[in-house]
């Protein structure tokens, strides 16, 4: 009696380990395990050119990640995020295929939820404006990418109504960045 309990325990123990050791070299397994999708070209002498191997776990751009692109104006050090709508190529791209398929934008941000394209650009963004007098109004003045000033609107504010120093400030040019503090400074004037 006493030597079947011994053979059981041993046993038991035996199938306990042998659960252990198979459970972590199966977690090992998958951890490492790597689906090959071979994609195939074939030249004019039907031999093959080219395969390519992705990772079954990377992370991939889906029909609901959202798409950021973002611009930074090296000209006035700024950045101007636009959120557009996904096309349909990015769909089931990974990281790294993104980058080979768009090399003129720089992955700044990859996930299923959000991705965030970032180009730099040699120039001034459309946020600047500077607003000066002419022809006695108040007159908008968009600097365009080269840094000059182009006439984007002429205001139904008059002149000869405004303080000394409002003038002074006009004839020297005030600038603003963006619509928003364009407006602000624009009811200063009103």
């Amino acid at each position: 009696m006493k030597k079947s309990i011994i053979i059981a325990s041993f046993i038991f123990i035996l199938f306990i380990l042998s659960l252990g050791i198979g459970y972590y070299f199966l977690k090992l397994d998958n951890t490492e395990q790597i689906e090959k999708v071979e994609s195939k070209k074939i030249d004019e002498t039907n031999q093959v050119v080219e395969v390519i191997e992705t990772d079954a776990f990377k992370e991939k751009v889906t029909p609901n990640t959202k798409l950021v692109l973002k611009k930074y104006y090296s000209n006035c050090n700024h950045s101007i995020n636009s959120y557009v709508e996904l096309p349909k190529e990015f769909v089931n791209l990974d990281e790294d295929e993104l980058k080979r398929n768009y090399p003129e934008w720089k992955v700044e941000k990859f996930s299923k939820e959000e991705v965030i394209l970032l180009k730099e650009e040699e120039a001034f963004c459309n946020k600047h404006y500077v607003i000066r007098e002419k022809e006695g109004q108040v007159a908008i003045y968009k600097i365009n990418n080269n840094g000059e000033e182009e006439l984007k609107e002429l205001t139904n504010i008059y002149t000869n109504y405004l303080p000394q120093n409002d003038l002074l400030n006009l004839k020297n040019g005030i600038i603003v960045y963006g619509e928003e503090e364009l407006n602000k400074t624009l009811e200063d004037y009103e």
